[in-house]
Parts: C-alpha cells; sequence; structure tokens
C-alpha cells in the first residue's frame, strides 16, 4: 500500500511541478531589444578593445560604451557580411548574405538605375522575414529612429517603378528615420529635417529623444520591444576623428 501511496505522491508532486513551470514561463516577460548601431565603426573605436592604447591614447573614448562592455558581453571574433552601409544593414535586417536573392542589396543603393548599374535592388522585398517582420508577430512594438538606407527611390510613373517601400510596410510600429521614405510622400512627420546645417550635430539628440520616447510609450502599453537606434553624429564622429579631431 505505502507503495502506491509514495507512486500517487510523485505522480501528484510531478503534476504540481509541470503546472508551476508552465505558469512560471507563462508570466515570464519577454525581453527588450535595443540594437544601438555604430555606422562605420572598427572595433579599434571602442575603448573596451583597447586597441586605442597602441595609438598613445590612455583615457577611455567611448566610457558609456566601455561600461556596457563591462557589464555584458564583449564579442572578440565577429565579421561582417558587407563592409558597407545598405548591405550590412540589409543583412542584420534579414539575417542573410546581402547578395542572397531574397535581399539582393550587395552593394550601397541609390536611385532605380545606380542601381540597376550595380546589379542591386532598389530594396529589400517586401516577403522576405525580417527581425522587424518576427519581432511584430511575436508581439513586440517594433520602432527604428534613425538611418535607414535600405530603399528610398522615388517613384517613376513613366518607367512604371513604384516608391521604396516606407517602413511601416516591413512591420515596424514607429519610426522616424533618413535616407528613407515616408509613408505619405506630402508629410514630414516621419522625416528628420536633414537640409537643417545643424542636423549632423543635433541628430544624437534627436534620434535618441525620440527612441526614449518610443519606449516610454511601450511601457506604458505594457509591451515588450525591438528597437533600431542608428545615429548620424557616429559616422561623423569617425570622420572627424580620421581628420585629426577626437570627438
Amino acid at each position: 500500500m505505502w507503495l502506491l501511496l509514495l507512486s500517487a505522491t510523485l505522480a501528484v508532486l510531478a503534476v504540481l511541478a509541470s503546472a508551476a513551470s508552465a505558469a512560471s514561463a507563462a508570466v515570464a516577460p519577454k525581453p527588450n531589444f535595443v540594437f544601438i548601431l555604430g555606422d562605420d565603426w572598427g572595433y579599434g573605436d571602442v575603448g573596451a578593445y583597447r586597441t586605442l592604447l597602441n595609438h598613445g591614447i590612455d583615457q577611455p573614448a567611448t566610457p558609456n560604451l566601455d561600461r556596457m562592455a563591462k557589464e555584458g558581453t564583449t564579442f572578440w571574433n565577429f565579421h561582417t557580411l558587407g563592409a558597407e552601409c545598405s548591405p550590412s544593414r540589409a543583412s542584420w535586417m534579414t539575417g542573410r548574405s546581402p547578395s542572397d536573392k531574397a535581399v539582393g542589396i550587395n552593394l550601397v543603393i541609390g536611385n532605380h538605375e545606380t542601381n540597376v548599374g550595380k546589379g542591386c535592388a532598389d530594396w529589400v522585398n517586401l516577403s522576405t522575414p525580417t527581425v522587424f517582420s518576427t519581432m511584430s508577430k511575436a508581439g513586440y512594438s517594433v520602432g527604428h529612429f534613425g538611418k535607414w538606407h535600405m530603399g528610398d527611390s522615388p517613384a517613376n510613373a513613366t518607367a512604371g517603378i513604384p516608391a521604396a517601400p516606407s517602413l511601416d510596410k516591413y512591420g515596424i510600429d514607429s519610426f522616424k528615420c533618413y535616407v528613407c521614405n515616408a509613408p505619405d510622400p506630402e508629410s514630414t512627420i516621419h522625416l528628420y529635417a536633414t537640409s537643417d546645417m545643424w542636423f549632423p550635430s543635433n541628430s544624437s539628440k534627436l534620434i535618441v529623444g525620440d527612441a526614449i520616447k518610443f519606449i516610454s510609450a511601450a511601457q506604458a502599453e505594457k509591451k515588450p520591444f525591438y528597437l533600431n537606434v542608428r545615429g548620424k553624429a557616429l559616422i561623423v564622429c569617425t570622420r572627424m576623428f580620421v581628420l585629426g579631431c577626437l570627438c
């Protein structure tokens, strides 16, 4: 009899443990993701990799990034699928090689004529799965703020060529960008004013400010979020550094 009771008790405990595990998994919050792209940077431009010491710079040039590296994980063996703007972004967006037929952006893209000459697509095919579409389907609030450069060609009615899709077509809920197309060609609400001569100087404040607003809105809605932050000052700073001015 005791053997039967023991078996029954173990069975009940197993069921309870399984139920508790399932309940725990059901209420476990989904992680949030913030992808900050350091455009045109090499690993030598970040203090955490210590390569700056070889050039006589003994103070951290990137203290916030260095702190994040110390508190997180630093990768020492990595590769890029495209050492230029558009192809590398398209690869991160899709998880595919930029020369993949579903991507077709193996060089920096521009207008349609330029893209044809380079053998590139005008934009990433909307049917290609992306991190945006995947996260959106998983119930995430998806945001992108900053540079796009994966399709901003205008429509050409004469040639029968449509305009490159706006970001919402890829499953992005909230966005403001440049080198991109807006949902409404007559509205600039989704576009940064790159014609403003002070935009490069103010871009970090504008882009980060919009990103923080997006995070606050997602938290208010109690939704997990995936966020792209693509700054312009990162590019400008790197170019100034090359010219001899440390940012």
